[in-house]
């Protein structure tokens, strides 16, 4: 008998869970119908909500030193790399 209510608390959980999500979808389609001037405006601003940001990608930036504390061997091999790339 515990297993059918626990059961049935899961299942009410997760149907109020997805009676928010629907909610706040509905509010965010009123929102942009109540800021877009044009259907185009509101065709674009619902798009923009559909498409997922782009993250940076995180790229190590080499060490940056200064010309003047290159060795002229140095310099030389850090030229040639550049000039590869």
């Amino acid at each position: 008998m515990e297993f059918v209510f626990g059961f049935i608390i899961i299942a009410l959980l997760g149907s109020f869970v997805l009676y928010v999500k629907e909610s706040n979808a509905e509010k965010a389609k009123l929102i942009n119908a109540l800021v877009a001037k044009s259907p185009e405006q509101f065709r674009d601003l619902n798009l923009a909500d559909k498409v997922a940001p782009i993250k940076p990608e995180t790229q190590k930036q080499p060490d940056l030193v200064s010309i003047d504390q290159m060795s002229e061997e140095e310099f030389d091999k850090h030229i040639k790399q550049q000039l590869e790339n």
